[in-house]
Protein backbone atom coordinates (compact mmCIF):
# COMPACT_ATOMS: atom_id res chain seq x y z
CA UNK A 1 0.00 0.00 0.00
CA UNK A 2 1.19 3.30 -1.09
CA UNK A 3 1.63 6.15 1.70
CA UNK A 4 1.57 9.65 1.38
CA UNK A 5 2.03 12.94 2.70
CA UNK A 6 1.68 16.19 2.13
CA UNK A 7 4.08 18.61 4.17
CA UNK A 8 3.64 22.10 2.28
CA UNK A 9 1.99 23.98 -0.24
CA UNK A 10 3.63 27.32 -1.60
CA UNK A 11 2.66 29.74 -4.15
CA UNK A 12 5.78 31.42 -5.89
CA UNK A 13 6.70 33.51 -9.31
CA UNK A 14 8.71 31.67 -11.82
CA UNK A 15 12.60 32.96 -11.48
CA UNK A 16 13.65 29.93 -14.08
CA UNK A 17 11.51 28.18 -16.31
CA UNK A 18 10.22 24.83 -14.94
CA UNK A 19 7.17 22.48 -16.07
CA UNK A 20 3.87 21.34 -14.56
CA UNK A 21 3.47 18.06 -13.38
CA UNK A 22 -0.27 17.89 -13.99
CA UNK A 23 -0.48 18.95 -18.03
CA UNK A 24 3.07 18.81 -18.87
CA UNK A 25 3.49 22.33 -20.51
CA UNK A 26 6.06 24.64 -19.43
CA UNK A 27 5.66 27.37 -16.65
CA UNK A 28 7.44 30.39 -17.81
CA UNK A 29 9.84 32.91 -15.41
CA UNK A 30 7.23 35.70 -13.95
CA UNK A 31 4.21 33.08 -14.00
CA UNK A 32 2.69 31.86 -11.10
CA UNK A 33 3.08 28.76 -9.80
CA UNK A 34 2.47 26.01 -6.98
CA UNK A 35 4.84 23.85 -5.27
CA UNK A 36 3.81 21.10 -3.36
CA UNK A 37 6.40 18.91 -1.24
CA UNK A 38 5.39 15.87 0.26
CA UNK A 39 6.08 12.13 1.53
CA UNK A 40 5.48 9.16 -1.16
CA UNK A 41 6.68 5.74 0.25
CA UNK A 42 8.98 7.45 2.62
CA UNK A 43 10.31 9.06 -0.43
CA UNK A 44 10.35 13.04 -0.64
CA UNK A 45 8.56 14.39 -3.59
CA UNK A 46 8.55 18.47 -4.92
CA UNK A 47 6.25 19.19 -7.75
CA UNK A 48 5.51 22.31 -9.25
CA UNK A 49 2.20 22.97 -10.79
CA UNK A 50 0.47 25.74 -12.87
CA UNK A 51 -2.14 27.42 -10.21
CA UNK A 52 -4.98 26.09 -11.96
CA UNK A 53 -3.61 22.43 -12.50
CA UNK A 54 -3.46 22.60 -8.93
CA UNK A 55 -6.57 23.80 -8.13
CA UNK A 56 -8.14 20.71 -10.18
CA UNK A 57 -5.81 18.21 -8.94
CA UNK A 58 -6.96 19.43 -5.49
CA UNK A 59 -10.69 19.52 -6.23
CA UNK A 60 -10.44 15.69 -7.67
CA UNK A 61 -8.71 14.35 -4.12
CA UNK A 62 -11.72 15.98 -2.48
CA UNK A 63 -14.02 14.38 -4.46
CA UNK A 64 -11.81 11.20 -4.03
CA UNK A 65 -12.04 11.56 -0.20
CA UNK A 66 -15.73 12.26 0.13
CA UNK A 67 -16.47 8.67 -1.87
CA UNK A 68 -14.32 6.65 0.85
Amino acid sequence: MTTSRLLDVRDHKARTPKKCIACDKKIKVGEAYTKTVGVIDRQLVSNTWHNECFDNHSGYVQDRQREE
